[in-house]
């Protein structure tokens, strides 16, 4: 669902990137602030779960920052499933830095993957090319190894770590990075700007108020999972979710959100979106 706001107001909002980035960036500091303050008060901080909740952080918001660019290229209903091939890459670096299984299977799993993300990118004769915008899906890679790495990082700071520094902390770099934009003076007065925009301060609050509840889930799952592998690979259904969505928005607004699906490659989409949703049942069964 947070993928399909984050869509809306790209599209509908805010005028870029990087001022939609540096809203998020306001919200997730007064989080991280607000949540710091008060685990200090009741267990003080831990250098490395500070440090390495930061990191995780900062990771995570970069991988979001190319998963915004992609949307401001791409439809969300292609660009999240390229996204969300990221448990593919967890489960081989989980093999080698955290002595995780991976089998011959998984890896023909992985291979899946590559052809359901081909089949996702395709657009037949489009205007873009056959395979759309080239820069929304290397954006979408370039967020699917971000994300990847953040699980990577969250199970390895998670082990031992204090799990409410660390989310405090990961609010905190992941706001540093969501505000670099402020820098420039055009960015920090359409954001300003923006707080007259009752819907898009509206749609804000919603997106930031699932996120967090996704973010303590996550760390919650990663936390006690046995493998991070399979934690990563549960969320392989939000694909088929945005895709879901897509389809009731453009019909319900065809004017709106029409333009979210390609009724010529509506096929050829549903297959890629099964292919990588398989792929990644594949690894968190063979985890």
């Amino acid at each position: 669902m947070v993928n399909i706001l984050d869509k809306f107001i790209i599209d509908r909002h805010a005028p870029n990137v990087y001022v939609y980035a540096a809203w998020i960036g306001v919200i997730e500091l007064f989080i991280g602030v607000v949540s710091l303050s008060v685990v200090v008060g009741v267990q003080g901080v831990s250098a490395p779960s500070f440090g390495g909740g930061a990191a995780i952080g900062a990771v995570s918001a970069t991988g979001l920052m190319f998963l915004l660019a992609a949307l401001k290229y791409g439809q969300v209903n292609r660009v999240v499933p390229i996204w969300f091939t990221y448990p593919l890459l967890v489960a081989p670096v989980a093999a080698v830095f955290l002595d995780e299984h991976l089998s011959a299977i998984a890896l023909g799993a992985i291979l899946l993957a590559v052809v359901g993300a081909i089949l996702v990118s395709w657009e037949g004769d489009s205007a873009s090319g056959r395979f759309g915008h080239p820069a929304a899906l290397l954006l979408a890679l370039g967020a699917s190894a971000g994300w990847a790495l953040s699980f990577i990082l969250s199970k390895h700071f998670l082990e031992d770590g204090h799990f409410w520094q660390i989310f405090a902390s990961y609010r905190l770099g992941f706001s540093a990075v969501m505000l670099m934009g402020v820098g420039s003076r055009r960015v920090r007065t359409s954001s300003v700007r923006l707080v007259r925009d009752a819907t898009f301060v509206q749609l804000m609050v919603v997106a930031e108020l699932i996120i967090t509840v996704v973010v303590i889930t996550r760390f919650a799952a990663v936390s006690l999972g046995p493998d991070v592998s399979i934690v990563a690979a549960i969320s392989a259904v939000q694909p088929a979710l945005v895709f879901f969505y897509s389809l009731v928005l453009a019909g319900v607004s065809p004017l709106m959100f029409g333009s979210w699906v390609n009724k010529g490659t509506f096929f050829t989409q549903s297959g890629g979106i099964l292919a990588i949703t398989a792929a990644v049942v594949i690894i968190s069964l063979q985890s």
